[in-house]
């Protein structure tokens, strides 16, 4: 959610309100490890850039 405008996360919010808690935690799951994922692949490339 990474430079979204606030209105923009509350409609992502509103629409998954409602879903199972299992589905969010994967959901939260999958999302951390794209993060990482993300974060991992920008310092490797710092390093090959430097």
């Amino acid at each position: 959610m990474n430079r979204r405008p606030k209105a923009e996360i509350l409609d992502v919010l509103r629409g998954r309100i409602d879903n199972p808690t299992e589905t969010e935690l994967e959901t939260a799951l999958s999302e951390l490890v794209a993060i990482a994922v993300d974060r991992w692949q920008s310092a490797a490339h710092e390093e090959v850039s430097d």
